[in-house]
């Protein structure tokens, strides 16, 4: 699929979910998974883009991914039934991406409650910063519809 800005709505694909994908890709394409969708120009400003997961994103993929005006929908349950890592939410946040919650469905998170995401992003986010004042219960809410709503073009108003 090749990007194309003039088509309406919002590209979504899972990125850098696990180590091991990452470790796949570099070895098949000489890329990450980032630089490989920036080649075929899906991370462009004018073109909305949601990355699932983005668990393992180096810090030159944060750098093209917010550049681009990318944004991550975060799935702390998901990853956690999977064991596929813990997203660092206060290192993306620092530099400058937009992370959004989701659910990534019933068979990788057993629901749809974005209540227990919002509550498992927050402990997350503490967890993996070692600071006990991230994500506040105000904070911890917002990406749960904020980033979502704002990843589409820049005059959507829902």
């Amino acid at each position: 699929l090749v990007a194309n800005s003039e088509r309406d709505g919002i590209l979504t694909t899972h990125v850098s979910e696990t180590a091991a994908e990452n470790a796949g890709i570099r070895e098949r394409y000489d890329a990450t998974p980032t630089e490989l969708l920036a080649r075929a120009g899906w991370v462009e400003p004018d073109l909305p883009l949601v990355i699932g997961h983005g668990v393992h994103l180096s810090e030159s993929d944060r750098t093209t991914l917010a550049a681009g005006g990318a944004a991550v929908g975060h799935c702390p349950g998901s990853n956690l039934k999977l064991a596929s890592g813990a997203l660092p939410w206060q290192v993306w946040q620092d530099s400058g991406l937009r992370v959004g919650l989701g659910t990534d469905g019933c068979s990788s998170s057993n629901d749809l409650d974005m209540w227990q995401a919002m509550r498992q992003a927050a402990l997350l986010a503490r967890l993996t910063s070692e600071r006990p004042d991230v994500a506040s219960a105000q904070g911890a809410g917002r990406p749960g519809v904020e980033p979502g709503r704002r990843a589409g073009p820049s005059d959507a108003t829902t």
